[in-house]
């Protein structure tokens, strides 16, 4: 998965934005945690570290931040165009 320019630039790891992508389908900790083959606690983990990266107030604020699936389908790529990411600097 490659990510957009915005999001490598902000610091966000692969694992990170594989969270963000699940987080678009409005799934709880523990259900991305039986995706993703990790522990409820570890994707609570995950998700602080985006909230603070991306400089969101919560997890409403960060699925505005992911690609849609519209843009996912009609781009080709899984991650469609870069999103602008404010980094609060």
């Amino acid at each position: 998965m490659a990510l957009p320019d915005a999001l490598h630039l902000a610091g966000i790891t692969a694992r990170e934005a594989e969270v963000l992508d699940l987080l678009t389908d409005h799934l709880s900790n523990r259900e991305i945690a039986e995706r993703l083959y990790l522990s409820p606690r570890t994707v609570e983990k995950h998700i602080a570290a985006l909230l603070a990266k991306l400089d969101t107030p919560d997890r409403t604020a960060l699925t505005q931040l992911a690609p849609s699936s519209t843009d996912t389908e009609t781009s080709g790529s899984e991650w469609g165009q870069p999103t602008p990411v404010r980094c609060g600097r």
